[in-house]
């Protein structure tokens, strides 16, 4: 894909969303895409989500359930990624 994506990260605040955080976002900008960080640029979650192509978690469950009403509302993808302990509802 050569278009540059729009990507709204919501992440959880411990070590391990952190360090999967810095991760990520090195990913996404060696493939010029642009992202959002939750709470990051002053913007409400809804806000943030209305102007993304994609929601990426990086939590566990209860991070990716906290955004999946918002992302419905939009018809918004959202790719969960655990750093938490159990993660059944997240993808990677």
């Amino acid at each position: 894909m050569t278009d540059n994506m729009k990507i709204f990260i919501k992440a959880g605040k411990n070590k391990n969303s952190l360090i999967a955080l810095e991760h990520i976002t090195a990913i996404i900008e060696k493939h010029n895409h642009s992202f959002y960080i939750s709470s990051d640029n002053g913007k409400t979650d809804e806000e943030n989500v209305k102007q993304s192509d994609l929601i990426i978690t990086v939590g566990g469950d209860g991070t990716l359930l906290s955004m999946n009403s918002i992302a419905i509302k939009y018809n918004k993808p959202i790719l969960g990624i655990n750093v938490g302990r159990l993660g059944f509802l997240t993808a990677i």
